[in-house]
């Protein structure tokens, strides 16, 4: 996240000043693990695509939400849309020195 702008990261305690939930959209093509582990209070992410290719990749943050993870994605197709909903812990990105990255399309796999 540190190359995307603006660079959120250092401003999220200044946001939650203001609200106590924020909604980021980020690149498709970030990678999921190392976006949680800049930013604070990840509750969800959301990833949106259409046959297949990842459009849209939004992260909710609440204001102090230290707990598991949902991952909502849908995938739109001409004849039927696909949902799927992951729940994982924070504590599998967190500390992880030699960790393989998660990428929308590893996850869109269903």
């Amino acid at each position: 996240m540190k190359d995307c702008q603006p660079y959120i990261s250092p401003k999220i305690d200044f946001f939650f000043t203001k609200t106590d939930y924020i909604l980021i959209k980020v690149s498709p093509i970030l990678d999921i693990t190392q976006t949680i582990n800049e930013l604070k209070y990840v509750k969800e992410i959301h990833i949106v695509a259409v046959n297949n290719e990842v459009k849209e990749l939004l992260f909710l943050l609440e204001k102090n939400y230290n707990n598991t993870i949902a991952i909502k994605t849908v995938n739109i197709k001409k004849e039927k849309h696909k949902r799927l909903i992951l729940y994982i812990m924070k504590m599998l990105f967190q500390n992880t020195l030699n960790h393989s990255p998660i990428y929308m399309n590893q996850i869109l796999r269903f």
